[in-house]
């Protein structure tokens, strides 16, 4: 289906469309963000093999990825997508 009829058919079934939408954006999923300190969290745990990796990336889930840090990275997405709009949709410096 092409974007145009795609977005119609988006309106005509009563979604809400939000935009004018920059097509061209990765900062808008948080769950990047999620990625990004887990990775950082098993590097730093030193991991020596795959079963201990797999160790490591649950112990740091379960003690660095608290879900206040979740709750904060949803609230933050109505700024953060207002900054994506101002940047015409391209990569946000942080």
């Amino acid at each position: 289906m092409a974007q145009k009829q795609l977005q119609k058919w988006l309106q005509d079934s009563g979604y809400q469309i939000l935009g004018p939408w920059p097509g061209n954006s990765t900062d808008l999923n948080v769950i990047e963000n999620v990625w990004t300190v887990l990775k950082r969290k098993v590097a730093d745990r030193n991991p020596t093999s795959a079963e201990d990796l797999q160790k490591k990336i649950k112990e740091a889930w379960i003690s660095e990825i608290l879900p206040e840090y979740c709750q904060k990275l949803v609230h933050s997405m109505p700024d953060h997508i207002a900054a994506v709009l101002r940047n015409k949709g391209y990569h946000l410096k942080y």
